[in-house]
């Protein structure tokens, strides 16, 4: 049962009102006990790549990486309306079934993958490894740079121990490639004054 006492009874400590200490939480909270239970799907039983293809020709190495390492992933592909048909080709042309994703894009591909994080989980994906048709051409080691990310994730052997680390491990929720997690300052570059 929901009691609700006031919009604003501030002296009673019965409010509803948005404040500064918890937002929007105590509306929030009456909205979610008043809205019809969804079930939740069953969790997921193969991993989620999620790739967002800037650069349709780097799609194919990741493709190939990804059949080198033995998981049946399910594939979506985020991508910008304009490079969505070379994307399409590319799956086509290595004869990978992938849902394609297309949407703005913007925060390079961050926007694109939090639109799609929360679809994910809805679905009840519960392993999901995120990666970047990765060029960088601003810098001289770019290729490599993708490649060496790339040989931390996907090989056999590594994606079969990731997989067993979140199912051994319930309360982990993010790993990253050994040696590439920098502190916030190191890269800003030309972000920082945003």
């Amino acid at each position: 049962l929901v009691f609700i006492n006031a919009w604003n009874e501030w002296a009673e400590g019965a409010v509803l009102e948005p404040d500064a200490r918890l937002g929007h939480a105590w509306l929030q909270a009456t909205r979610d006990a008043l809205r019809e239970p969804t079930p939740q799907p069953a969790p997921s039983t193969r991993p989620c790549l999620v790739v967002h293809a800037w650069y349709p020709e780097v799609l194919r190495e990741i493709l190939a990486a990804m059949r080198d390492s033995g998981q049946a992933f399910r594939l979506l592909v985020t991508t910008s309306p304009a490079k969505a048909a070379g994307v399409r080709a590319v799956l086509h042309q290595h004869g990978v079934h992938g849902e394609v994703i297309e949407g703005e894009n913007r925060g390079r591909d961050i926007l694109p993958f939090l639109h799609l994080a929360s679809r994910l989980l809805d679905e009840g994906e519960t392993l999901v490894l995120k990666l970047h048709t990765k060029q960088s051409p601003h810098r001289q080691d770019g290729q490599t740079w993708r490649r060496e990310l790339l040989g931390l994730l996907l090989p056999q052997a590594q994606t079969t121990g990731l997989a067993a680390a979140f199912h051994n491990d319930p309360t982990l929720g993010l790993l990253a490639p050994e040696g590439h997690v920098q502190p916030m300052h190191y890269y800003w570059g030309a972000n920082e004054d945003n």
